[in-house]
């Protein structure tokens, strides 16, 4: 460590290669004995949850959002589509520049995430919708080499006095920091900075808590109007022994309800006005299509095609999210995983790989190439290897005589078209042999007394830079032919316009 005239430490140019292993070992007996925080949740419960988180202690929190999947299936459908979205996307991996050094990189690191296993990870990081955070730690071989990751769960980190997450330990409750270069964060803060205080949990455990109190009434409601009722009426020399057979008897209905009264008692149940308990069922709808919306951007479903889901499994997430979602992943394992290996493992110089998860729809796809179809018959060409990054193809810029499927590019892989013959030159107007027809006389004059190597090829290039030979032009039959041609292309265009308003005034009529 290195420290300046003050004592402070100065930031390390390349940062220092952590300590192979894997440093965070889990204890399920002691990690499975925390409450359910999520037991006979009520909103005094979510308030007093959501008010400790605001001092940073978020370890409850993040609990309970671990946990609301587990108990409320419109989240957890929700919230795996909107995971599974960007997990079901490609991913390539690209050199952060032309250069050999960085290919080379962008090889390597390709083969390092091939070899553990990188899936695990992603889905792992994309856990952080809820709660706001997720951590894993980067396990480390000798020599820089990529190892594996440990995946580790929220509610083992506290943010008490500290924007950063703080492991909490057997022996330090108060949370240690994380060392770097050895652990991965991803964020996920929609509304505020603070990380105690960001995800979708807030919103969703109010939601959640709303969405159980109509469910609960709505089964409640079912049992009573949806079962029959047995009534046994007695009198009074009616024996207790025949009471309990009948007793028995009603019980043997299974879950249907029943009771043994005298006949001198009178029951009566007196029901709300809507007997259909459609009330319940359309407030649970309302709460559904709110958490849809909260996570999906949207409501429609794979099998609506009206909405903006277009009838596309894929399409369930709005693209705008999907993609947002896609540039955060990337960009967390861009700076925090490939700067960090190539660092280690190429130096610190080489340009790190770049993580690109292909979220882009077809239809940006199409708009793009008609963009590029656009400019190329503007005179414009694209740069082949832009492009090819842009859409995944490997193109080459095509021969002039050599069609191509895409304006100015073709498939590496495609055949190669013949080439087409030179056309033959058209014979020269009159008065243009006319009017050149001295000086090829005199040119043809010049070759010949080259050959023979006479005196005679001097005074023939003397003759023709004189001034005096502009005078052999037969110039009046050059203007001739010219004025001709002017002519008849008026005429041939004055026609074409006559046929072309004559066909207009037909397809009126």
């Amino acid at each position: 460590m290195i420290l300046d005239q003050y004592g402070r430490p100065l930031e390390e140019a390349m940062p220092a290669m952590p300590a192979a292993g894997q440093f965070v070992i889990a204890e399920p007996d002691y990690d499975r004995r925390a409450r359910d925080v999520s037991y006979d949740l009520t909103p005094a419960d979510v308030d007093r949850i959501l008010r400790i988180a605001n001092t940073g202690d978020c370890r409850e929190q993040s609990e309970l959002a671990l946990e609301l999947g587990e108990k409320n299936w419109e989240i957890l459908h929700n919230l795996e589509t909107r995971r599974n979205a960007l997990l079901g996307c490609g991913f390539d991996i690209r050199p952060g520049d032309d250069s050999d050094a960085a290919k080379y990189a962008a090889d390597g690191f390709r083969k390092a995430l091939e070899a553990v296993d990188f899936y695990e990870l992603r889905e792992h990081l994309m856990k952080v919708l809820l709660p706001g955070f997720a951590v894993a730690e980067i396990i480390w071989k000798p020599g820089g080499r990529l190892g594996g990751f440990g995946l580790l769960e929220q509610p083992a980190f506290t943010f008490r006095n500290s924007l950063e997450p703080l492991l909490v330990t057997r022996d330090n409750s108060r949370g240690i920091p994380l060392a770097r270069g050895k652990y991965l964060t991803h964020y996920y803060r929609p509304n505020r900075t603070d990380p105690a205080r960001g995800g979708l949990i807030r919103p969703l455990a109010w939601m959640s808590v709303m969405h159980s109190l109509p469910l609960k009434d709505a089964l409640s409601f079912t049992e009573r109007y949806g079962m029959p009722f047995v009534v046994a009426k007695v009198d009074g020399t009616t024996g207790e022994s025949e009471r309990r057979k009948l007793i028995r008897l009603i019980r043997n209905f299974g879950p249907n309800g029943g009771g043994v009264i005298s006949r001198s008692a009178e029951l009566e149940l007196v029901s709300s006005g809507d007997s259909t308990g459609m009330v319940y069922f359309r407030l649970l709808s309302y709460l559904a299509a709110g958490i849809a919306k909260l996570l999906l951007g949207q409501t429609a479903s794979s099998g609506d095609s009206s909405g903006l889901s277009k009838g596309d499994a894929q399409s369930q997430v709005r693209q705008d999210i999907m993609q947002a979602d896609g540039r955060r992943l990337d960009a967390t394992l861009n700076s925090q995983l490939s700067r960090l290996w190539t660092t280690f493992n190429r130096g610190a110089d080489v340009p790190a790989p770049e993580i690109h998860h292909e979220t882009e729809s077809p239809e940006d796809d199409a708009a793009d190439a008609a963009v590029l179809a656009t400019l190329y018959n503007a005179g414009f060409e694209a740069d082949p290897e832009e492009v090819s990054k842009r859409f995944g193809y490997t193109l080459r810029r095509r021969e002039p005589s050599q069609p191509a499927a895409y304006p100015g590019f073709a498939f590496a892989s495609a055949p190669r078209a013949a080439a087409a013959p030179p056309p033959k030159p058209k014979p020269a107007a009159p008065g243009a042999k006319r009017w050149v027809g001295p000086v090829e006389r005199l040119i043809e004059q010049a070759v010949d007394a080259a050959e023979k190597d006479d005196d005679s090829f001097d005074r023939l290039l003397r003759r023709l830079g004189d001034a005096d030979m502009l005078d052999e032009f037969d110039t009046e039959a050059a203007g001739e032919m010219v004025e001709e041609r002017m002519l008849t292309g008026l005429v041939d265009g004055a026609i074409r316009e006559g046929r072309r308003v004559a066909a207009q005034r037909e397809e009126r009529k």
